[in-house]
């Protein structure tokens, strides 16, 4: 009896081992498909350093992405090489590649690639001498053309992506040089630059969807009908940028006319819109240019119907939900504090994706009478500004960087004006914060008094630029920013058109509001 006591107790163990290995088995097959594992090496280029990825889940527009939920990640360069193993990520993720920075910032070397679960990609990285800006890097070195080869499991998507990019330039070189096009680069008036407009952008998408075909067989046929309506609505915002810009310069009913006519036959137009929803909901491109699209309808179809109306009106599901949350992201701080919390609450009723009512619940930190970020920053002799410092006082913050020609107009024509009137006041101050990353760069847009004077109180986020905490709550993506908070440290007005983009008497009047209010 004993014996077969025995006997049983390792049949049973023997089966549960059996069961248990199993059950790793499928565990570790689940995680690896699940994995990206990115591995890459550079010659030609500084082998030291850090290389970053960036990885965007649900994401709702590429033009948003440092407004929404990302995550980084980090490693040091050895020898030349780097490798990446991230789990539990999702197919149709973004990710961005970079080993400098600029204002905090990625320079991008892969820049919003789609990804797909169980990715396997090496990619060889080096350069030719071509420099890709006239300013430096966020550590004062120069930043070069990189040129990029991929290798790997699910690499052809990869390599597609990249090579129509390239391709972009040389198409655009080649349409100048076709019979009757020569005289193109000399367009003189507006009509005649906005039609050879719509005729480059026509020429190259085509171009660049013929090169497509040639990889209709070497990658998934959903990843390829993505990137061909990721092409198709990258280039048609980029269409309807420069259209409607030509448009507002028009003088003559007539110009208008013949551009829109134009630009309504052209080929490009005609493939955007016979793009599904029901694809294109799965494109963070195809989200953008429908906004712009809507965006441009508003001014000149519906006479200034909101935006927020027209998706509700064309769209439904999903891609409404993408549509409503992608616009208040957007454009959250630039609506009057009345008008965003209208919106917003309207959109919390309808929405039915759990990812973007997350997305929205982050907007309401910019509300009037929330509580700013306590700020502590460094002005030119490393001393330390704390918001905690100008309690009691009514403070104007101007966020600029160095290079931004249009932070030089509003603090020439906006800025100094509002400054020269309150200077005799002093439960007013005036701080400025420079997102540079090169604490030299910010310097010197302290001497060159472009940006700012030394009446003003000048910080610096001390090399973290757009990765600052303080930026990050704002959600600030374009310079220049201003705002104002009142004596409690709290929001008063987060309005870039409110706090004077166009007149200094704007300025000037909503201060004297947040003195009186107080």
């Amino acid at each position: 009896m004993k014996t077969q006591t025995i006997i049983y107790y390792v049949i049973f163990t023997a089966i549960s081992l059996f069961n248990l290995s199993k059950s790793y088995s499928k565990t570790e097959k689940k995680t690896i498909e699940d994995r990206l594992i990115l591995t890459g090496k550079f010659t030609n280029v500084d082998q030291n350093g850090t290389v970053k990825l960036y990885l965007w889940t649900d994401i709702v527009a590429s033009s948003n992405k440092y407004r929404e939920p990302y995550r980084v990640f980090s490693t040091k360069l050895k020898n030349g090489r780097f490798a990446f193993q991230i789990d539990s990520v999702k197919t149709n993720d973004y990710i961005i590649l970079s080993k400098d920075e600029l204002n905090g910032q990625p320079i991008p070397i892969i820049d919003m690639y789609r990804i797909e679960q169980g990715d396997q990609i090496h990619v060889d990285i080096h350069h030719n001498g071509t420099l890709k800006l006239s300013s430096v890097t966020d550590l004062g070195k120069p930043t070069y053309e990189y040129q990029v080869q991929f290798s790997g499991r699910g690499s052809n998507k990869y390599q597609c992506r990249y090579s129509l990019d390239s391709l972009k330039q040389v198409y655009t070189e080649n349409f100048y040089r076709l019979p009757g096009n020569e005289k193109a680069r000399n367009a003189a008036t507006i009509l005649e630059i906005s039609q050879n407009e719509i005729n480059i952008e026509d020429y190259i998408t085509t171009k660049q969807l013929d090169f497509l075909e040639t990889y209709r067989h070497k990658i998934p046929s959903h990843i390829f009908d993505l990137v061909k309506i990721d092409l198709i609505s990258t280039n048609m915002k980029h269409e309807l940028k420069f259209i409607s810009t030509s448009i507002n310069e028009f003088y003559t009913k007539t110009d208008r006319d013949l551009v829109r006519e134009h630009f309504n036959n052209s080929k490009l137009n005609r493939l955007f819109n016979g793009i599904s929803k029901e694809t294109g909901i799965n494109s963070i491109a195809f989200t953008n240019t429908t906004l712009e699209k809507l965006r441009k309808e508003s001014i000149f179809l519906y006479k200034d119907k909101p935006v927020h109306e027209l998706i509700y009106a064309k769209y439904k599901g999903q891609l409404r939900d993408k549509l409503i949350t992608a616009y208040l992201i957007k454009n959250y701080s630039s609506l009057s504090n009345i008008e965003a919390k209208k919106i917003l609450a309207e959109a919390n009723e309808i929405i039915e994706t759990p990812a973007y009512l997350k997305m929205l619940d982050a907007l309401t930190i910019l509300n009037i009478g929330s509580l700013l970020y306590p700020f502590e920053l460094p002005d030119k002799e490393n001393k330390i500004a704390k918001l905690s410092d100008f309690r009691g006082k009514v403070l104007f913050i101007d966020f600029y960087y160095t290079g931004c020609s249009n932070c030089i107009s509003y603090n020439k024509n906006t800025v100094s004006v509002a400054k020269e009137y309150f200077k005799n006041t002093t439960d007013v101050s005036f701080v400025t914060i420079s997102i540079d990353g090169n604490r030299q760069q910010w310097l010197k847009s302290l001497e060159s008094k472009l940006y700012t004077s030394e009446s003003a109180i000048n910080l610096y986020t001390s090399g973290l630029g757009g990765n600052h905490p303080l930026i990050k709550q704002l959600k600030i993506t374009a310079y220049p920013h201003s705002i104002l908070i009142d004596r409690e440290g709290k929001i008063y007005n987060n309005n870039f058109k409110d706090l004077g983009k166009n007149d200094p008497n704007d300025l000037i009047s909503i201060i004297k509001k947040a003195l009186n209010s107080n």
